[in-house]
């Protein structure tokens, strides 16, 4: 399969690793199965730009994450939101193409489906139930980013770092995740100063282990009483408007 690049691929299980796909009616399944292509994403791969019309709408699959990175003048960025298995990015929360407000860029590289946006909405067109599926998956969109809002003012980068850390082993497949500090600073928003203090602090206290590009959580319990209440307020609200759809926390 080349990187980047749609498979071909249209047997049932295209679907597979999207967990907001899988979570939809039969019906809408099928609907979709045929608009959907099945592609790849580099690590650092644009998907779009500010200003750029978004065309198309992407579904990471497994433990592929999307970053919605917001471009500061005269050369700042800060990311946004990470959005993973349990979501979509593109012309989602409006109909028809519009010109983007951020950057979408691929954080943790691996498969994903591919919508044409003029599909998505025809689609929507056809079906009620999809139409309110996409909806409901907007609320919990807004839910998540007004959350990350709150948790970058009122919690410490210990209690942010440790949920992140969760956040991206609960949709991994593998026991390492593969996060530089370049990568967590970025997701943070903070310096690699901060980044590697923070680490390193964990690393000696039995919670992680680390080596270049790679994080494995040791000690996920006591990993997780380090974390703030931001992550299970937002998977408690996609279960009450979109059950079954965000990833239970690992074993």
């Amino acid at each position: 399969m080349a990187e980047g690049q749609g498979s071909g691929e249209s047997s049932p299980d295209i679907l597979r690793g999207s967990r907001l796909l899988e979570g939809l009616s039969e019906a809408d399944r099928n609907i979709l199965r045929p608009l959907l292509s099945r592609v790849v994403l580099r690590q650092g791969e644009a998907l779009f730009q500010p200003g750029e019309e978004v065309t198309s709408v992407h579904f990471p699959c497994g433990g592929t994450t999307i970053a919605l990175v917001v471009l500061l003048p005269p050369a700042e960025m800060a990311q946004a939101g990470v959005i993973g298995c349990e979501g979509a990015v593109g012309a989602v929360v409006s109909r028809g193409r519009k010109p983007a407000f951020v950057r979408a860029v691929a954080q943790i590289p691996g498969e994903a489906c591919r919508i044409e946006v003029d599909a998505l909405e025809e689609a929507q067109s056809r079906s009620p139930t999809l139409a309110d599926a996409i909806a409901r998956y907007s609320d919990c969109l807004l839910a998540y980013l007004l959350q990350a809002v709150a948790c970058n003012r009122l919690h410490t980068l210990e209690q942010r770092m440790a949920s992140l850390l969760l956040w991206v082993q609960d949709r991994q497949e593998r026991g390492d995740l593969p996060l530089t500090q370049e990568d967590l600073g970025a997701m943070l928003g903070v310096g690699r100063t901060y980044v590697t203090k923070t680490a390193a602090a964990f690393q000696a206290q039995g919670l992680i282990g680390y080596r270049r590009g790679h994080i494995r959580v040791l000690d996920r319990p006591a990993l997780s009483a380090r974390c703030c209440p931001c992550p299970s307020l937002v998977r408690d609200h996609f279960e009450r408007v979109l059950p079954g759809v965000h990833p239970l926390p690992a074993a």
